[in-house]
């Protein structure tokens, strides 16, 4: 029994949702909800550029670290190859002045040689004796004595220069040695830091054509971020606009309440259904009536009882062609049953403004016209409302339909319509 019942239910609210789905919504209520649905959209934009832009700054601030590191990287590099450079200038100009000292020291050599050679040959001509006839052909023993202190001269100051030639020859050598093995260090060196700077170069290059799109990126975005901003603050001005478009269309409205027991008829004609609970004489049983029933001639000009602005206009199951209309202060009033209808959603009506004419759309009786007047979706009695209407319940000319009344109670029409 229980699931007979949910199923029910269940029936009822889909049936219900089918039916208010052919109503038409209030087109300023529909653009304020597309303006809002879009400034929603425009605010994500924004904050996924936002995202983007705080993405692309860190990484802009991260490679602006790496260039500056790069920078320092290059610089001490250009530091310790100018320091090389030095060092080879003067490893150069030392190279030159020992150069010139081992040229100056060789022409020593050669005439040393060159003497060593005279000496050599005089001495082989003298033979086995050597110098003792050097000796033993002085004149008297002053004289030899003089030659023997002169020889041991001569010979001491040739054997002293030749071991100075020597070792000037081997210092000259070690000194060479040196600066040769210094000047392929310095040389490796400056291949290395040569080295050293392409690669940094190109580094640098990369982190410089990087950082140059991702400067290009950012711009884009925060062009990007602008015109959604200002995009933002239009459909803003928009839905404000709209808002106190609305707003003020309403508090335009002359008060409703003010006219109660005082509204003109909607139509000529005679109240033949009245308001409230009646017994349906054919089966005997009880039903409530939202409205009222006015019999009117077919094609007879029906009018607004009020100003207001038209809220739906168009085919509803059950009732036909129907009209309502907002008409400020959480009242609403509709016509049913028109055979046309003169007036389209958005639209505002004046007092006694044809806004349909009588038909029989969506009933089985006579042309009629079926009237309502709700507050806040609830349904009030017409005849207290309307001057002079007071009627005679004939039966069940109409019932209501639960998807009128959810017409009025969806939260969604009251929210859009309701100036409450």
């Amino acid at each position: 029994m229980d699931l007979i019942v949910l199923a029910c239910i269940l029936t009822g609210l889909l049936h219900a949702n089918l039916c208010f789905s052919q109503s038409g919504p209030d087109p300023v209520a529909g653009d304020i909800q597309g303006n809002r649905s879009k400034a929603d959209t425009v605010q994500k934009e924004i904050r996924e550029k936002k995202d983007q832009i705080s993405a692309l700054t860190k990484k802009e601030r991260k490679l602006v670290s790496e260039l500056k590191g790069l920078d320092r990287t290059v610089d001490q590099a250009d530091h310790r190859l100018q320091s090389l450079l030095a060092e080879e200038s003067y490893l150069m100009e030392q190279t030159q002045e020992t150069e010139e000292e081992r040229v100056r020291l060789q022409k020593e050599i050669e005439v040393l040689e060159e003497d060593a050679k005279d000496r050599l040959i005089a001495c082989y001509k003298l033979g086995r004796l050597g110098i003792a006839p050097l000796l033993f052909s002085a004149r008297s023993f002053s004289d030899l004595e003089r030659r023997s202190c002169d020889l041991e001269i001569i010979v001491s100051n040739d054997v002293r220069l030749w071991h100075k030639v020597q070792k000037k020859r081997a210092e000259l050598d070690l000194l060479t040695t040196f600066l040769e093995n210094r000047r392929r260090d310095i040389q490796r060196i400056k291949t290395s830091i040569s080295e050293e700077q392409r690669a940094i170069a190109e580094k640098k290059r990369k982190r410089t054509g990087l950082l140059a799109h991702i400067h290009d990126r950012k711009e884009s975005a925060l062009s990007a971020l602008e015109e959604l901003t200002e995009a933002s603050r239009r459909l803003d001005d928009t839905i404000r606009g709209l808002e106190d478009s609305t707003e003020k269309t309403r508090q335009d409205l002359p008060l409703f309440t003010a006219k109660k027991g005082r509204l003109p008829m909607p139509v000529k004609g005679s109240v033949v259904s009245s308001f409230g609970r009646y017994k349906d004489p054919r089966f005997d049983i009880y039903h409530f009536r939202n409205g009222i029933e006015i019999k009117a001639g077919k094609e007879a000009p029906i009018r607004a009882v009020h100003a207001g602005n038209v809220l739906y206009a168009g085919w509803f199951k059950g009732y036909g062609n129907i009209i309502v209309i907002d008409h400020g202060q959480g009242y609403y009033s509709l016509s049913a049953h028109a055979l046309s209808l003169a007036k389209k959603v958005g639209e505002s009506v004046k007092n006694g403004e044809i806004i349909g004419v009588v038909g029989d759309t969506g009933s089985l009786e006579d042309p009629c016209l079926y009237f309502e007047i709700r507050y806040h979706g609830k349904p009030v009695n017409p005849e207290v409302w309307i001057k002079g209407a007071t009627g005679v319940t004939h039966g069940c000319r109409q019932q209501e339909n639960p998807c009128l009344s959810r017409l009025f109670s969806c939260p969604q029409f009251l929210t859009s319509y309701n100036p409450t």
